[in-house]
């Protein structure tokens, strides 16, 4: 497997594990719990910079340009139909939760609850559904068609990305692994 497969599809279960805590934080807000808006604002800071700078990034600019550059009508349709249709879904579902959040922060109504959850919930279920689908699918067809020097020069600039970007990749990973502990997730 290629170095920005394999960093990618990490990222994929860090980005995962961060939809348990999500889904964990809906439950209890259902279950009466108040609202932890700082805590959200944090959940909301992972979703713009680690899903969406420092692994979106990477498909985008690296994997997807290449793909569709060298690998024709399909790829141009799998990624510019499909993939980045969804990327751009889940940049308005976690506006949508971050509009939320801002909203129950001024009011804290049942109303603005309704629409936390709302953004949440659909945010993970996308998010999942189409990690999944790059995982078994994109990836897999990516290394099975796209030429070895191609891949090459994908790696190259994604590990220049990587050490660029490592300390900023291990606070989130530390929040993750704060908020999984403190919400018992496994």
């Amino acid at each position: 497997m290629n170095y920005c497969i394999e960093i990618m599809m990490e990222e994929h279960k860090n980005i995962n594990r961060m939809l348990k805590i999500l889904r964990q934080i809906c439950i209890g807000i259902l279950d009466g719990n108040e609202v932890d808006t700082e805590e959200f604002k944090q959940i909301l800071d992972f979703i713009k910079t680690y899903t969406d700078k420092l692994h979106l990034e990477k498909e985008e600019k690296f994997l997807f340009s290449e793909m569709t550059k060298h690998l024709g009508k399909l790829a141009d349709n799998l990624i510019n139909h499909g993939m980045l249709a969804e990327h751009t879904v889940e940049r308005d579902y976690g506006l949508a939760l971050s509009l939320a959040v801002g909203r129950y922060s001024n009011n804290p109504s049942t109303e603005y609850k309704l629409d936390i959850i709302a953004g949440a919930m659909g945010y993970a279920r996308l998010l999942k559904n189409h990690t999944d689908k790059e995982d078994r699918t994109v990836y897999t067809f990516a290394e099975e068609k796209l030429e070895k020097e191609t891949f090459d020069a994908i790696n190259t600039r994604c590990k220049l990305f990587e050490g660029k970007n490592a300390e900023l990749k291990a606070q989130y990973i530390e929040l993750l692994d704060r908020l999984e502990e403190k919400y018992n997730i496994s």
